[in-house]
């Protein structure tokens, strides 16, 4: 592949992230308030770096229960 291919690849990729981020963070924001949950998308990410990684699964599993979202 050639670097422009790779450079696209990044970029859709780190684009559909962050728009998924901010769409997990406004079904949060309709159902919870933030400041009571610790279910912060880029607060559980900044804990997945720094803290125990069980305690951030644990912390993520919590905050996926509490959205019970449709399958």
């Amino acid at each position: 592949m050639s670097d422009s291919t790779d450079l696209s690849i990044i970029l859709i990729l780190v684009i559909g992230m962050i728009l998924y981020v901010i769409y997990l963070r406004k079904v949060i924001d309709a159902q919870y308030t933030i400041q009571n949950k610790n279910c912060n998308p880029i607060t559980m990410f900044i804990n997945s770096i720094n803290a125990d990684p069980v305690d951030a699964v644990n912390n993520f599993g919590e905050c996926v229960n509490l959205l019970d979202l449709p399958d």
